[in-house]
Order: C-alpha cells, then structure tokens, then sequence
C-alpha cells in the first residue's frame, strides 16, 4: 500500500461490491466502475464536510440522497466502461503504488539531478489529497537542492482537488503559459 491509500489489491477485492449510490451494470463494468469510484479524489474529499459542502452542492433527497459528487463519479463510471480495459485502471493503480523518484536506496534529490538544467514548474492543490501540497513543496525543494535554479512552485486553493488541472483553468493556465513563454 502506498501513500495514495489504496492499493490495487484494496481494489481488486472491492469491485464486486457496489459503494453506496454507485450501482453496477455487470461484473464486467464493475472493476472500471468502481475503480474509478476509489482513486477519484473526489470521493475522498467527501469526508472533509467543509470542503465538500462548498464544493459539491448538497442536493439531498429523503427516498434517495445523491450529492452531485456521486452523479459525478457514476458518469465518468459509465463513460469509462466503453473505452477502457478494467486492468488497464488497476495497473495504473499499480504502478503509482510502486513508482518512486528516489533510486534504489538513494533521496529524492538524486533521482531529480537529471532535472538540474530543467526548467520545472510544480503546481500544488491544497485540497489535492492525491499529491498533497507538502509533496509538492518537497519536489520544489528536491529539484532546487540539486542545482535547479528554474524552479517555480505554485500553490493554488482550489476546492476541486486532483481535478483542479481539468477544471480550475482560470487559475491553472495562465499559470502554466507564463511558466512556458518565461522559459
């Protein structure tokens, strides 16, 4: 298990149960489904109550509460089922649970000196649990440790989490076009 919280095999054991106000057309459909139910930070976000009330609108129904949150997941679900492959989600699962930046035994920064001469810009999301800002900061940190003096970090406090790259772009782009024109 990683960082991220969930492992593919946490997964695995899951996609045959459907999470509450998620329900599944097939076995088939169920580990695309459910997988993306389970890594979208989203989902996690719905337990920090404060963030989630702002951004998810609270609609609730007595026969049926649905946050748009949930309609959110159950449609990226059903759109993900026709165009990919369930294994494809749990060995991308897989590999961010296995991925790191340091080489055998060594830090961060020595796997960042290849970065020495690049310019980088990292963009941090205070309501991104996925990569949290403190990580962020550390890689900023690491690439400045080992020579990189094109270092630029970027903290944002958008609502929308890991999202914030696909639906924040009033505040993401000119970010990142001024990082690409600069350098």
């Amino acid at each position: 298990m990683s960082n991220l919280g969930t492992s593919t095999t946490d997964i695995h054991q899951r996609t045959s149960e459907s999470p509450p106000g998620l329900s599944l057309a097939s076995s088939q459909d169920a580990g695309v489904t459910t997988a993306d139910f389970l890594a979208c930070d989203s989902h996690n976000l719905r337990r920090r109550s404060s963030v989630c009330a702002e951004a998810e609108g609270r609609r609730v129904s007595l026969e049926d509460p649905v946050f748009a949150i949930e309609e959110y997941i159950r449609h990226q679900g059903k759109k993900w089922v026709g165009t990919y492959d369930p294994n494809s989600l749990l060995y991308l699962s897989k590999a961010m649970d296995m991925f790191t930046v340091a080489p055998d035994g060594g830090t961060i920064a020595d796997g960042l000196k290849p970065m020495r001469g690049v310019p980088t810009m990292v963009i941090g999301v205070k309501s991104d649990i996925l990569f949290p800002v403190h990580q962020q900061r550390e890689l900023a940190d690491a690439l400045r440790e080992v020579g990189n003096n094109a270092v630029v970090y970027y903290e944002l406090s958008a609502i929308f989490g890991h999202d914030t790259f696909l639906v924040d772009t009033t505040n993401v782009v000119p970010a990142v076009k001024g990082h690409l024109e600069f350098h």
